[in-house]
C-alpha cells in the first residue's frame, strides 16, 4: 500500500516543482513509511541539479512531478521502489494498493517475451499497461489507484479499482492539474477554502459526501472502476471513461444449494488470493458473520491469520448506551477456531483523540465507527501491516436494514397516499419520551413512517438518509440560498434509475455498491487504517466474487426480514452457528454518552453562538434546541450533533493546514 501524488505544472520551474513534490510527500508519509520517491519529467534533461538520491529526473515531452510513499508488502526490497518506468522509460508509473491476480498476469507477459526487474505487483500493472493500453484495466482484479504518465506524448493516465476500495483525489488550480491519495496533499500545494455547497448539503444529509464529489469546490474524486487521460491543453476537462459498469443480470435457474456451493468456493479463492504478502497477514474478528468467515476461511486455507483483532468499549461507557458487544461473540469464535484473540478495550481520550482523527480523514466523515476502526489498526500496527476484513459482504449479498425491509415498504406502498402520510402525521405526534423502544428506538420508528409517506423511489432512497437539514431547518439564511433546490440523492438516483428492475432489494444492493460503498465504508476504512500505515484487504469485493453475487436473485440474499441467506447457507460448517444466527448489529461507538459526558465541554465550545454565527452556515436556534433536547432524553440528535462537531474540527483543521502533534 502506497501514496501517491502529482503535479503537471503550468509554468514553473524544475526546483518549484521539485519543492511541491516534497510538500505532497511529506503529507503522505503515513501511507507509505517505508520508502518515498519523486520522478520529475523535464525537457530538456536537466543535468545541473543537486537532488536528493530519492528524485530520478527523466526526460518528458512536458514537465511533471509524480510522488510516491511506499508501505512494502510484496517483494520488501529496493526493487519496488517507486516511480517506476519501463526498459524504454516511456512510461512512468506510481501506485497505490494490490493486485491480487498479478502472478498469472505476469505468467501470460512472460510468455509474450516481457521481463521483470522485481516481483512486485507495480511492474506488472505498468508492464500490462504498455502491452494493452487501458484495456489492461479490465484484467486486474484488486484493490488500486494508480497514475501512468507517456513521456512521449505527455498524457497522464488515472485510474481507480472497480468498487473505489483505494482513494485518488484530483484538481485543477491556477492552470496546474494536480492527484493525490488524499486531499492534504492537493492543499499542499494550492490552498482550496471554497466550501461545495451542494456537498456540504450531502454531507449533512449522509454523514459523508458521495463520490466522485467533495467536501471542497473544484476537487473531485476519480470514478471506481473509471480511467481519466489529461493531455496537454485540455487539463481542465479530463477524458472520463469507464472500463467497468456493474451490471447486476441474476440468473433465475440456478439451484439454491448449488449457488451457496459456489459462494463459498468463490470467498474461498479470493480469500487465498489474498493471503500473498510477504509480511504477516492479519485479520478484523467482531465475531460477526463477515468477518468470522473471513477468519475461517483462512484457517481452512491452512494459513492461519498472524493475528486477529477484537475491540469494545468500556463497561462505563456501555452503562449509558449498549453498541454491538463485538468481544464476547469474538472470544466465542476464537475459541472455537482455537486460536487467540487480542482484545482491545476502548476508552479513548476523545478531547486529544478526535482532532486527530479529523485529520487523518481527510473529509469530513461523520461515522462513529471511525474511533473503533482508527483505534484497532493502531493497535495493530505494533506487529502487522496487513488487516483482511469482511467490509463488503453487507454490500453484495443484502445486510443491512433497509433491505431485508424492502418487503414491507413495498406492502406499505400500495396503500392509497392519504393512509401513506398519516403515518408521518402520526410520527410528529409521538412522545418525545417515556416510550420502552427509548430515544434511539423512536428515533428509528419515526424514519420508517416518515420516509414511507414519500414516493417509490424516494421511500427506498431516504434509507440512506440520517437527517434532512434543509426542512429541519438547520440552515442559516445564506447557506439556504446556496443550497437552492440542490437535490442531495442525485448519485443515489441515477444510480437507481439505470437498473432497469422492478426488484426494490437489487436496486438498493446496486445503489450500495456504487455509492455508499466507497464514499462511506471503503472511505473511512482507508483513512483510519493508513493513519497507522496499515493495509486493509477486502476478500468480498474479489471480482468473481462480486460478479457471481450480481447473478443471484435477490430471494437468495433476502427474504422474511432475514439478509445474506446465502452466504448463511455458503458458510455452514465453518462459521459456528452461534455466529449465523447472531443478531445483526453495527460496527460503532457509544455516541449518545459521549456527547452528554466526555464530550458536554467541547460541543458547548465547538457549537457555541459565536463559533456558529461567525461560520454563517447554520441557525443557531435549531443546534441548540437539538443539543438541548438530546441532553433532556427527549429526541435522540446524536448523529446530528456528531455530525457539526465532526465538520467543525474539519473545518478548523482546514483552516490551519496543519499535522496533528
Amino acid at each position: 500500500m502506497c501514496g501517491i501524488a502529482g503535479i503537471i505544472p503550468s509554468n514553473t520551474s524544475i526546483q518549484r516543482m521539485l519543492e511541491q513534490a516534497l510538500e505532497m510527500r511529506r503529507r503522505l508519509q503515513n501511507r507509505g513509511p517505508d520508502d518515498w520517491g519523486v520522478g520529475l519529467g523535464v525537457s530538456p534533461p536537466a543535468t545541473d541539479l543537486r537532488l536528493p538520491s530519492n528524485v530520478t529526473v527523466f526526460q518528458s515531452a512536458r514537465p511533471i512531478a509524480i510522488v510516491n510513499t511506499r508501505l512494502s508488502i510484496l517483494d520488501l526490497s529496493s526493487a519496488g521502489h517507486q516511480p517506476m518506468s519501463t526498459p524504454d522509460r516511456r512510461y512512468w508509473i506510481v501506485y497505490n494498493g494490490e493486485v491480487f491476480n498479478f502472478a498469472e498476469l505476469r505468467r501470460d507477459l512472460e510468455s509474450k517475451n516481457y521481463h521483470f526487474l522485481s516481483k512486485t505487483d507495480t511492474e506488472v500493472v505498468l508492464r500490462l499497461f504498455e502491452a494493452y493500453g487501458v484495456a489492461a484495466l479490465q484484467r486486474l482484479n484488486g484493490m488500486f489507484a494508480v497514475a501512468i504518465w507517456d513521456a512521449h506524448r505527455g498524457q497522464l493516465y488515472l485510474a481507480r479499482d472497480r468498487f473505489g476500495i483505494k482513494p485518488l483525489y484530483y484538481a485543477y488550480a491556477d492552470g496546474d492539474f494536480l492527484f493525490a491519495s488524499e486531499m492534504k496533499a492537493l492543499q499542499a500545494v494550492h490552498r482550496v477554502a471554497t466550501i461545495n455547497t451542494d456537498a456540504l448539503h450531502q454531507y449533512l444529509t449522509f454523514l459523508h459526501v458521495p463520490e466522485p464529489n467533495t467536501i471542497l469546490a473544484g476537487v473531485r474524486k476519480v470514478k471506481p472502476g473509471s480511467w481519466l487521460r489529461i493531455c496537454a491543453g485540455k487539463m481542465n476537462e479530463p477524458d472520463e471513461n469507464p472500463y467497468w459498469i456493474a451490471t447486476p443480470q441474476p440468473i433465475s435457474s440456478i439451484p439454491y444449494r448449488d449457488a451457496a456451493d459456489a459462494v463459498r468456493e468463490k470467498l474461498q479463492t479470493a480469500v487465498a488470493r489474498q493471503l500473498v504478502a510477504d509480511v504477516p497477514v492479519s485479520a478484523f474478528l467482531s465475531g460477526g458473520l463477515d468477518s468470522t468467515s473471513i477468519v475461517g476461511l483462512m484457517l481452512k486455507n491452512n494459513t492461519p491469520p498472524h493475528a486477529v483483532y477484537a475491540a469494545g468499549f468500556s463497561a462505563e461507557d456501555m452503562k449509558y448506551e449498549r453498541v454491538g458487544d463485538d468481544l464476547k461473540y469474538a472470544a466465542f469464535v476464537a475459541q472455537s477456531f482455537g486460536i487467540h484473540c487480542a482484545e482491545l478495550v476502548m476508552k479513548p481520550d476523545l478531547i486529544a483523540l478526535l482532532p486527530k482523527i479529523i485529520y487523518f480523514a481527510d473529509e469530513p466523515l461523520a461515522d462513529p465507527a471511525l474511533i473503533p476502526t482508527f483505534l484497532i489498526c493502531e493497535h495493530a500496527s505494533a506487529t502487522t501491516k496487513v488487516l483482511l476484513s469482511g467490509m463488503g459482504a453487507d454490500e453484495i449479498f443484502g445486510g443491512y436494514r433497509r433491505h431485508y425491509l424492502a418487503g414491507l415498504y413495498a406492502s406499505y406502498l400500495r396503500l392509497p397516499n392519504g393512509a401513506r402520510r398519516f403515518g408521518s402525521l402520526l410520527a410528529d405526534h409521538f412522545p418525545a419520551a417515556g416510550s420502552h423502544l427509548g430515544v434511539a428506538g423512536l428515533r428509528r420508528l419515526k424514519r420508517l413512517l416518515r420516509l414511507l409517506s414519500g414516493d417509490r423511489e424516494d421511500t427506498y432512497l431516504q434509507t440512506f438518509s440520517w437527517m434532512h437539514p434543509r426542512a429541519e431547518g438547520l440552515y442559516s439564511e445564506e447557506l439556504l440560498a446556496d443550497v437552492g433546490e440542490s437535490d442531495a440523492f442525485v448519485q443515489h438516483r441515477d444510480v437507481w434509475r439505470s437498473l432497469q428492475t422492478s426488484d426494490a432489494i437489487e436496486r438498493l444492493l446496486f445503489v450500495d455498491t456504487r455509492v455508499y460503498l466507497p464514499s462511506h465504508n471503503l472511505n473511512y476504512v482507508d483513512r483510519m487504517s493508513m493513519a497507522s500505515s496499515v493495509e486493509v484487504r477486502v476478500p468480498f469485493l474479489d471480482n468473481d466474487l462480486v460478479d457471481l453475487a450480481f447473478s443471484l436473485p435477490s430471494k437468495f440474499k433476502v427474504r422474511h426480514l432475514s439478509g445474506k441467506r446465502i452466504l448463511k447457507e455458503a458458510m455452514k460448517g465453518i462459521v459456528p452457528d452461534r455466529v449465523v444466527h447472531r443478531p445483526k448489529t453495527g460496527f460503532s461507538a457509544p455516541i449518545r454518552g459521549w456527547l452528554s459526558r466526555d464530550l458536554r465541554t467541547m460541543v458547548d465550545d465547538l457549537l457555541s453562538a459565536e463559533v456558529i454565527n461567525r461560520r454563517r452556515l447554520f441557525n443557531a436556534k435549531t443546534v441548540f434546541r437539538m443539543v438541548r433536547q438530546h441532553r433532556q432524553g427527549l429526541e435522540d440528535s446524536s448523529h446530528q450533533i456528531w455530525a457539526l462537531l465532526t465538520l467543525e474540527l474539519w473545518l478548523r483543521n482546514l483552516e490551519s493546514q496543519a499535522s496533528p502533534a
